[in-house]
């Protein structure tokens, strides 16, 4: 099942029964049945990784995932951690300090309840829930699993793209071009906040343009344009097309450049701008 997870919780007490608890709650949520009262650590994880919802114990397991994927949009903490003099407020500084999650939201969820200026305040976690009364929570996080933002990144057409253990999602609306060359693979994206595109750079196998060639058909993303055999374009953010000595060119948005487009590829091109834009 390919889902993307928007969520990641972090209990840094690996108790089970925890984890057990907050299932239950997404299957209230979801109006399913969920884990037994006797299920097994890697039951409740798989349960949680249906509804888009990853669970951790280890201060180094989320830094870890969180320099691998960068599709969070909300981030659960727990406060207490007994290793390393590192805690949940440790957490909070690290995820922020990261710009690919710094618009993230943040809830911590935790007994120590005279932590929670601080971290409202000070950290700027976005809620703040005592673990005794977890069920308080529910209402919020059915919001976002059902109604928010998540459930629309959920549905949002995306890209998957890895290179060994690392793993980053890309949403299509974003992408403005991508090219494939030499088993590298660069990834063009449109930034808002910047006049030159942010640029996702892997190396991979060959086949990888293919598998995101595949993404697309499979999410029927009709606006993507192969110009090329390691060339694929979204068409959404073309601004210009023209024709110079015989040869076909698009302008992208953000791109200095004209991208050529090869002579097999010109029928589909003349198809989706029309003849005369070559003219």
């Amino acid at each position: 099942m390919n889902v993307k997870h928007p969520i990641l919780v972090c209990y840094f007490e690996d108790i089970l029964k925890d984890a057990i608890h907050f299932a239950e709650g997404v299957a209230r949520i979801y109006e399913v049945e969920g884990p037994a009262p006797t299920a097994k650590d890697a039951q409740v994880r798989e349960f949680l990784e249906q509804y888009g919802i990853r669970w951790f114990t280890q201060f180094e397991q989320v830094m870890q995932s969180v320099k691998e994927y960068n599709g969070y949009s909300l981030f659960i903490l727990d406060i207490m951690i007994e290793s390393d003099s590192l805690n949940g407020l440790n957490l909070i500084e690290k995820i922020r300090e990261n710009k690919e999650h710094a618009g993230s939201d943040i809830w911590v969820l935790s007994s120590f309840t005279h932590f929670e200026e601080r971290a409202l305040k000070t950290l700027k976690a976005n809620k703040f829930f005592s673990k005794s009364k977890m069920d308080e929570m529910l209402p919020a996080l059915k919001e976002r699993l059902l109604g928010g933002e998540d459930r629309r990144r959920l549905h949002q057409p995306y890209f998957v793209l890895q290179e060994g253990k690392r793993t980053v999602t890309i949403e299509a609306k974003d992408v403005i071009y991508i090219e494939s060359a030499d088993r590298k693979i660069n990834v063009y994206l449109f930034d808002r906040n910047q006049m030159v595109p942010r640029i996702e750079e892997f190396y991979a196998n060959l086949g990888a343009l293919t598998s995101i060639m595949n993404q697309a058909a499979e999410q029927a993303l009709d606006h993507f344009l192969m110009i090329g055999k390691g060339c694929l374009v979204n068409i959404n953010m073309v601004t210009e097309t023209r024709k110079e000595n015989g040869v076909y060119y698009l302008k992208l948005r953000r791109i200095p450049k004209y991208l050529s487009i090869g002579r097999s590829y010109r029928t589909q091109a003349e198809e989706i701008f029309g003849r005369k834009a070559f003219e």
